[in-house]
């Protein structure tokens, strides 16, 4: 009787297309490996490096979070200052003395000049 590995047949033997694959699979990976040690790729060195973006970018978003605060601030600041100009002005024109008095339901004419400008 025959082994398996000298049947008839055309090709090889399941075992010998096995051993081939496998050969081939281990030469391609050492390849791979052989060019990630040529370009100096180290696994623990991208992790850290990774880390050390994330870190970076952390701090970033909290600065932004940071300068956004600042710049609401900011422009409430113009808002008031941009009010407080426009009462200024209405004030020396005509002093306060001189509004008419509001009661229920009826505003002034310079209340009623303002809210148009808003």
């Amino acid at each position: 009787m025959k082994s398996r590995s000298y049947m008839d047949g055309p090709g090889l033997s399941t075992g010998m297309r096995a051993a081939v694959i496998l050969t081939l699979l281990v030469g391609a990976y050492l390849i791979f490996e052989f060019g990630r040690i040529q370009a100096n790729y180290n696994i623990v060195d991208a992790i850290a490096e990774q880390q050390a973006f994330q870190g970076e970018i952390a701090s970033l978003e909290n600065k932004i979070v940071g300068l956004k605060q600042e710049i609401a601030l900011l422009e409430t600041h113009r808002v008031v200052e941009r009010d407080l100009c426009f009462f200024q002005v209405l004030v020396e024109n005509d002093p306060p003395s001189l509004w008419p008095p509001p009661w229920p339901g009826r505003h002034s004419v310079r209340v009623e000049v303002w809210t148009k400008l808003v």
